[in-house]
């Protein structure tokens, strides 16, 4: 898939947006972090490590991603 004319590799299979961030989840676990604009930004990668088959979900601040092993909640 391509996004802003990047592709990205692993394969995503859910987008979210959210507290003005993009969040992309790929089936291996990987979150890729942008800032929506005109052009790529890429704010961060971070990786559970784990695959990921289910939308991640976001509410009240936090996120919550669902893994073949755990399900995780990330925020403040």
């Amino acid at each position: 898939d391509f996004l802003y004319g990047v592709e990205y590799k692993p394969e995503p299979i859910t987008c979210v947006c959210g507290s003005e961030r993009i969040y992309i989840l790929s089936a291996e676990g990987e979150t890729l972090v942008l800032r929506p604009g005109a052009k790529y930004d890429e704010i961060a990668r971070n990786d559970i490590s784990d695959t990921c088959n289910a939308s991640m979900a976001i509410s009240q601040g936090n996120f919550y991603i669902r893994s073949a092993k755990k399900l995780y909640c990330i925020g403040k």
